[in-house]
């Protein structure tokens, strides 16, 4: 007996919840939605009524992970007349959509829908967070909510044109990011619990002696930092006892991407 698939499709990337809170509100309205992280494998086939991308604003822009996954789907084995993105932002919204649309126009496709999600700014390497988590939650599922609507009816928009300033704002500030390796650094709080490398979308986290060792393929999404449970996992001396994110619609275990 065959398997049979759903119709609709969405793609995630999330490091603290927050995409994945909203491919799982979009998923909700819209009904018969398989929700697929990026991070596991093999790449997706198949048709579909929708395919969407659910992902973070990373200085202004795709994260590397994002753009190198929608570079490499082949839109001939994985089909569908209707594309959309969700990109979720703390600050400002970023281009991330032209990017995409780019991308897809290689590939003779192209964004029907677009939209940019403002939800809690959490890019703790760089600032400390606020404490209205819960308030900005509720805020982006409302939004969320509209949103899967339109997506439910197909509806299309035009949100794919960024001023160019972000698009040079982004070439240089996410390669800066994903430079900052070296600086992170665990305690002896670590307790060897593994955590970290079952979250890790880049699979850039090993055990050795019950330690973890990164690697150099970081994304900079902190979702060691923002989940270790003993708060061992810091960059630099800058996140040491500062508040830990998660989305609070989120368990640690909708975020596992391997035993």
């Amino acid at each position: 007996m065959g398997v049979t698939m759903a119709k609709n499709l969405i793609l995630y990337f999330s490091g603290t919840g927050n995409s994945l809170a909203a491919a799982k509100r979009i998923a909700k309205e819209v009904g018969d939605t398989d929700i697929r992280a990026m991070a596991t494998y093999p790449d997706p086939v198949g048709e579909y009524e929708r395919v969407g991308f659910v992902f973070p604003c990373y200085a202004a822009g795709l994260p590397r992970f994002v753009r190198e996954y929608i570079e490499r789907l082949d839109t001939e084995e994985l089909v569908t007349d209707y594309y959309f993105a969700v990109e979720t932002y703390g600050g400002w919204p970023g281009n991330s959509n032209t990017q995409i649309n780019k991308i897809l126009k290689t590939k003779d496709e192209a964004l029907s829908f677009a939209i940019n999600i403002k939800m809690f700014s959490n890019y703790i390497a760089l600032y400390s967070m606020k404490d209205n988590e819960r308030a900005m939650a509720k805020d982006a599922d409302v939004e969320l909510s509209a949103v899967a609507v339109n997506i439910r009816k197909k509806m299309r928009n035009n949100n794919t044109h960024r001023a160019a300033l972000l698009g040079l704002f982004h070439s240089v500030a996410l390669p800066s990011m994903l430079k900052k390796i070296k600086d992170f650094n665990v305690s002896n709080e670590c307790t060897g619990c593994r955590i970290c490398t079952r979250l890790c979308p880049t699979e850039n986290i090993r055990l050795e002696s019950e330690k973890p060792v990164f690697g150099l393929n970081c994304e900079q999404c902190m979702a060691c930092i923002q989940w270790c449970p003993t708060q061992a996992i810091n960059y630099k001396k800058k996140t040491v006892g500062k508040k830990r994110y998660k989305h609070p619609a989120i368990h640690i275990s909708d975020m596992f991407l391997r035993d």
